[in-house]
């Protein structure tokens, strides 16, 4: 088992690695080039939904992550539990 020392120097060397954007269009190609996803950032904000939570959003979310969007917006619509 690795020591927290190893971890925290493999999260912090993740951190650091620098990819430009034209090498990567989405999450998947982002993880092939640098092993990882933490130190992502997308590249623009999704369009919002009116989809609410649940299986159907599912899609959206699969579709955002393939064109390289960030997976969440604060525009999308949103469950009123009152």
């Amino acid at each position: 088992m690795p020591s927290l020392e190893r971890i925290r120097l493999r999260f912090q060397d993740a951190l650091n690695i620098k990819v430009k954007e034209d090498q990567w269009s989405n999450l998947y190609e982002f993880i092939l080039i640098v092993g990882d996803d933490i130190s992502f950032t997308p590249k623009r904000e999704p369009k919002p939904t009116d989809i609410i939570p649940g299986a159907s959003k599912v899609e959206i979310l699969r579709k955002r992550v393939e064109n390289g969007d960030d997976m969440w917006s604060d525009k999308d619509a949103k469950i009123n539990l009152e």
